[in-house]
């Protein structure tokens, strides 16, 4: 679940940064106004160099998004391995037939729940990244 999460921060975060780099592109060509089809936010920053620094702040995010992403991926892959090895132990270290298959039904129910939402988390990124695809064609083309 917190890979997912992780996953979920970084599209967010990819999407503050493409929007900043936009209107830092906006600013440098045209100078500080709000465009037409983005109205400026009252949080958002006031000139080009708190912009700047807010692209900073996000490509720094992102950096320790992805590196908390790849040791949550390293732990996920452990955990797999080990849950590999338990379940072909299994049939060593529990010798009641009754028991044994108790726990492997108790081990493919948890099989299934992680692929679950492992696929609830995919429909979840390709959602964000509609959504963020749509937000930015209302932006560019207008509503």
């Amino acid at each position: 679940r917190s890979l997912m999460e992780v996953e979920k921060a970084l599209v967010q975060w990819k999407a503050e940064l493409l929007q900043a780099n936009e209107v830092i592109t906006y600013w440098e060509e045209k100078g500080p106004a709000t465009t037409p089809s983005r109205p400026r936010r009252s949080s958002e920053p006031r000139t080009l160099e708190e912009w700047k620094d807010l692209v900073s702040q996000v490509e720094e995010n992102m950096a320790e998004n992805a590196e908390t992403r790849r040791s949550l991926s390293r732990r996920l892959q452990q955990n797999k391995d080990a849950g590999k090895e338990l379940q072909e132990q299994l049939p060593r270290r529990v010798l009641n037939e009754d028991l044994r298959a108790f726990l492997e039904l108790i081990q493919r129910v948890k099989v299934l729940e992680f692929e679950r939402l492992e696929l609830e988390h995919f429909w979840e990124l390709h959602r964000r990244q509609l959504v963020n695809s749509d937000d930015e064609r209302e932006r560019t083309c207008g509503p």
